[in-house]
């Protein structure tokens, strides 16, 4: 079981090695952003929010190099919101909050949506206890726990935003 297990491991890590080193050529590509990212630029006192929707690209590039969009030859501004396509040299940094701002609202989502459904069962099972103690203490623990992952999901989301407040970024 061993081997197998440490077999998997290193396909995992060859493949993913692989992905990585061939990432490291220029970046081609043109990114429509799937979230708002705001981003402090270098050297600037303000933020530049980038809006969804907004096609982004690392430099200049003509129509063919850009699939299904048209050429980019606006360079991004360093502060106010960017409502156009345009390039920029903060391209990996803006493209790789934008996916991670995604990911954290799909996970947020699917969080309260598990929440919702043991509250739902712990409810169910307080309920058709009968006078059974230990139906009952089982769905009080079910609802209990939700109540805890609630609490958890809501400040994971709340506290970047407190921190970036408090920072003053």
């Amino acid at each position: 079981m061993k081997k197998i297990l440490l077999t998997i491991c290193l396909v995992v890590f060859l493949v993913a090695g692989s992905q990585i080193v061939s990432a490291q050529d220029e970046i081609t590509e043109c990114i429509k952003l799937r979230e708002k990212v705001t981003l402090r630029m270098p050297g600037e006192s303000s933020d530049a929010t980038f809006k969804k929707g907004v096609v982004i690209a690392p430099r200049k590039l003509d129509i063919l190099e850009c699939v299904d969009y048209s050429a980019i030859s606006t360079q991004c501004g360093n502060t106010g919101e960017q409502s156009g396509n345009c390039y920029t040299t903060e391209f990996a940094i803006i493209v790789a909050l934008s996916y991670l701002n995604f990911v954290i609202t799909w996970l947020f989502y699917t969080l309260m949506l598990i929440v919702t459904i043991m509250i739902i069962y712990g409810g169910f099972l307080i309920i058709t206890s009968a006078g059974d103690p230990e139906k009952a203490g089982k769905g009080r623990k079910a609802v209990t726990f939700a109540a805890i992952g609630l609490a958890v999901a809501l400040l994971a989301r709340v506290v970047p935003s407190l921190v970036r407040f408090v920072v003053g970024v």
